[in-house]
């Protein structure tokens, strides 16, 4: 909940209260646990999404973390927090990755530490809001039909 809620400072809003029922939720969560820490290039982070391209209103999305037997606690409380705010700054439309490796969103980071944002990645936020997360158009006529995306952010050690 705390890498999710990592946005609020930058949306001028809360972004984030957890419910328990799947059906009551915008973006579900889930964890897939492997077998193994995975190695360097592996998927450790996944966003999948769906939304109206008329006014960018989201319809649907799911994030999957992956977490691992033998997972440290550094790894659990740090590394698996910067990959759940990763992962909902795509969720928050940030299809890409950043260029700028000091940047959360940059497309991969150590699987053991916290990685807060950085105003780069607070002005990629309003970017994709023209400015004002707060005040985005929420239009409910005609909305088209959704369009569906994803990414897989790897690890790195």
């Amino acid at each position: 909940m705390s890498g999710f809620a990592g946005w609020n400072s930058f949306a001028g809003t809360n972004l984030v209260t957890q419910v328990f029922t799947q059906g009551e939720a915008n973006v579900v969560v889930s964890f897939e646990n492997l077998a193994s820490q995975p190695g360097g290039g592996t998927w450790v982070g996944q966003a999948n999404w769906q939304f109206f391209p008329f006014n960018r209103q989201a319809v649907s999305a799911t994030i999957t973390l992956r977490t691992w037997n033998g997972m440290t606690l550094n790894q659990a409380s740090n590394g698996l927090r910067r990959t759940a705010q990763h992962e909902f700054g795509h969720v928050l439309f940030m299809g890409g990755h950043s260029a700028v490796s000091t940047d959360n969103m940059y497309p991969s980071g150590t699987i053991d530490a916290f990685q807060a944002l950085t105003q780069r990645d607070g002005n990629s936020l309003l970017s994709a809001y023209c400015g004002s997360f707060a005040n985005r158009s929420r239009g409910n006529g005609y909305l088209g039909t959704p369009i569906q995306g994803g990414i897989r952010c790897p690890a790195r050690h």
